[in-house]
């Protein structure tokens, strides 16, 4: 289930010279994180924790290392 999305250049490709890009977005889907928790505390935890792992993914990090960190 997708919970968040980064939309962008991971920041290992990124250029000094590259001609000029739309900054990058992370996209958060509340509606499905809504659907998977039931209290607040359960909310904050999973946008954390989405929010995290996108911003992994903007440094160049791929979803298998980052499946293994978050799996410790």
């Amino acid at each position: 289930m997708v919970l968040g999305l980064h939309h962008g250049i991971p920041h290992s490709r990124q250029h000094l010279y590259q001609p000029y890009q739309l900054p990058d977005t992370v996209v958060i889907y509340a509606e499905t994180i809504e659907t998977l928790t039931s209290n607040q505390e359960d909310k904050k935890r999973f946008v954390i924790e989405t929010l995290l792992h996108e911003l992994g993914h903007y440094f160049g990090v791929s979803e298998e290392e980052l499946r293994r960190v978050s799996q410790k």
